[in-house]
């Protein structure tokens, strides 16, 4: 379980009490130690430099330190006029104790030399005796000549330093216990009631906020940036509370418009089955549907009948063998019999013949015929294959026909309304739910929980994904209905292109995908729409990073070409004719080639079709750029339409669609320089 802020506040201000009262304290017994032990010292010092002045007077007039008496009293004064010395000695230069101020000098080693330990830096030295350590000072004594006659040694206990600053370290302890404490207590003091508690009071505020209590949250706090903040909670509160009731309202609407729609979309699919049941009417009757055959020689007779001509003639198959075809049909009824047999007496002449002429058979209702003859050569002989249809029904399909065509364009007419309809409709709350999700998320005084942020950034990311598909069906309903403005002016294609590979940048970087550039240099600028152009190559260059796998290489190509007539030569150089003069229409081509995984042969026809999706639906994944990700059909239909809106042509070319081998596909777009269209006749100058 996690430490509350309470209680980090107070043990972070503890330890900062401790360690600066503590290191102080140990400062101050430390700068006592050694200013105690400096000021003996001086005093040391002092007392033995007026000892060592008296004695180089008496050496200075000629008399031995042997023969001076009553020195070992002098040091006995010396050490008495400071009771916190030790001992005052007079050594010679060879280590001898001369004189002493106590009669044992302290256990001197055999040879009469002291030990010293270690001196610190600015410290006397430290003289190590059987009775303890010592520090000690030692003044030289010069003779009459100036050599070293003696040198006086001061010494203080260090026990007794010791057991002055141990009074002092007690004294420090206690004074410091006393004022952490106080201070201690104070500061928990304060961090309670100033601190903690408005912190404690905003927390519950805005935990009510969560729950949904959006009515003053955060009551009136004593310290005055808390209680400016709490005042700001209370107006998110009060802001959040009118944004719900907006957010509501706009959700209602949206779900009526959904309704709406749902309702649209079921009426379509009505429409559909329909349609889809007068198609499965149409293929039962042509799979239904049996012609008369039959086979004459060359003198028009009979070789081979049917059993369909036998039954509209009435006459067993064999029985009509070796009649005229004359007879049949003249059985049958034939109204143009004269015309018939003059256009079957033409077949070997002709090659095949095709007239129609009218059957009234006995007993039943006029048949519309259509007489389909041949010549069939086999060996030296010549047969005549006539096939008599009935076409009847055929008649009266393509009146049905005509009828569902009529049927189709009405539907194709509602479907562009719906999609109008529905785009324009969803526009303005998506504007609206759009507009409140960004301010949620960048408003920095509403402090919104993490888990409705989350939230607030999803329905932003679902309402942004619908108003993309809203905006790519009013284009297309624009380019249906040929109402797509275009803003023109002088453009560069190259800028265009790297503009667009900039924005796609990180989606390369993402699939770790190649892109090679070969813009063609010195490309005249073209007169169309900036906006347009880039909507078409990011629409190009999106479909090349989609269905290429990671780490794939996507190549994007311009160079100047010339338009032939009505032809668009991909490939052939722009160059002038003999006089100087450049012949035909020039154009900019764009080529964007992929190493994905390619578009079927069939697909390809049908890959500009609005709603038309490559490949394999179910195999397709979700997300913009992912592999193989699903979009909603309309990229390369707008594609399509904003380059004939330019006056230029769009084609793809792949070897077919296999996932394993990518053998890749190549969009090819050219776009005209001077204002032409590409496939009107077009005369070199």
């Amino acid at each position: 379980m996690k430490p509350s802020l309470e209680k980090r506040i107070i043990l972070f201000s503890f330890i900062i009490l401790f360690l600066s009262m503590f290191a102080n304290t140990a400062m101050d017994v430390a700068v006592f130690r050694k200013h105690y032990i400096k000021g003996i010292t001086l005093r040391a010092e002092g007392l033995g430099m007026s000892l060592a002045s008296s004695l180089e007077k008496i050496l200075a007039l000629g008399i031995s330190m042997a023969d001076v008496s009553g020195l070992s009293g002098k040091c006995s004064e010396v050490i008495h006029s400071d009771p916190e010395m030790s001992y005052c000695r007079i050594i010679a230069p060879n280590g001898t104790i001369l004189f002493s101020s106590d009669p044992d000098p302290g256990g001197a080693a055999s040879n009469g030399s002291f030990r010293y330990g270690a001196t610190p830096p600015g410290h006397p030295r430290l003289v190590e005796t059987p009775s303890g350590l010592y520090y000690d000072t030692a003044l030289p004594v010069k003779s009459y000549d100036g050599s070293q006659a003696a040198t006086v040694h001061i010494g203080f206990s260090r026990q007794a330093v010791d057991s002055k600053v141990h009074e002092v370290v007690i004294r420090s302890i206690a004074v410091f216990l006393l004022f952490l404490t106080v201070s201690f207590a104070l500061v928990v003091i304060f961090i309670r009631r100033d601190i903690v508690a408005p912190v404690s009071a905003l927390l519950k505020g805005i935990i009510r906020i969560g729950a949904g209590d959006f009515k003053r949250p955060v009551t009136e706090l004593r310290v005055r940036e808390f209680d400016e903040l709490g005042a700001r909670i209370n107006d998110m509160a009060t802001a959040l509370d009118s944004r719900d009731t907006q957010l509501r309202a706009s959700f209602d609407e949206l779900s009526q418009t959904n309704a709406r729609i749902h309702e649209s979309y079921l009426q379509l699919e009505a429409l559909s089955l329909e349609l889809e049941k007068s198609e499965q009417l149409y293929k039962r009757l042509l799979e239904d549907a049996s012609d008369a055959i039959v086979i004459l020689d060359q003198g028009l007779t009979i070789v081979v009948a049917n059993k369909k001509i036998a039954e509209l003639t009435g006459c067993a198959a064999a029985e009509l063998a070796g009649r005229h075809i004359s007879s049949v049909l003249l059985q049958l009824g034939a109204d143009a019999m004269p015309h018939v047999l003059r256009e079957l007496g033409e077949v070997c002449i002709r090659g095949t013949i095709t007239c129609e002429t009218m059957l009234l058979i006995d007993g039943s209702s006029p048949i519309v015929a259509m007489v389909n003859g041949s010549c069939v050569t086999i060996g030296d002989d010549s047969l005549l294959q006539v096939i008599i249809r009935d076409v009847t029904r055929e008649r009266e399909l393509v009146a049905n026909l005509e009828s569902s065509a009529a049927g189709l364009a009405r539907l194709n007419r509602m479907k562009d309304s719906f999609l109008g309809m529905a785009s324009h409709e969803l526009k303005t709350p998506l504007t609206v739910i759009m507009g409140y999700s960004e301010l949620l998320q960048s408003d920095p005084t509403l402090l919104l929980p993490d888990a409705s942020l989350e939230m607030i950034r999803n329905i932003s990311t679902a309402a942004a994904r619908l108003d993309c598909i809203v905006k790519d069906m009013i284009d297309v309903s624009l380019i249906d209905q040929r109402q797509l403005e275009l803003r023109l002016a002088d453009v560069s294609i190259n800028e265009i292109i790297k503009e667009t590979l900039r924005e796609f940048s990180f989606f390369f970087t993402l699939r770790k995908q190649t892109v090679r550039e070969e813009l063609g240099d010195g490309l005249p600028l073209l007169r169309g729409d900036h906006n347009r152009l880039m909507q078409l190559f990011s629409n190009l260059v999106g479909n090349a990073v989609k269905f290429t796998p990671d780490g794939g290489e996507i190549l994007i190509r311009t160079d100047l070409r010339l338009v032939m007539e009505q032809e668009f030569p991909l490939g052939s150089e722009l160059t002038p004719d003999g006089e100087g003069r450049s012949s035909g229409l020039p154009c900019i081509e764009v080529e964007i080639r992929d190493s994905g995984i390619g578009i079927d042969r069939d697909d390809q026809v049908r890959i500009f079709d609005k709603f038309f999706e490559a490949g394999d639906i179910q195999e397709h994944s979700s997300g913009k750029v992912e592999f193989k990700a699903r979009g909603t059909g309309l990229g390369l239909s707008i594609a399509k339409g904003i380059v004939e809106m330019h006056g230029g042509v769009i084609r793809v070319e792949s070897a077919g669609y296999d996932p394993r081998t990518c053998p890749g596909s190549s969009f090819y777009v050219l776009l005209p320089l001077d204002g032409g269209r590409i496939g009107d006749r077009i005369v070199g100058s």
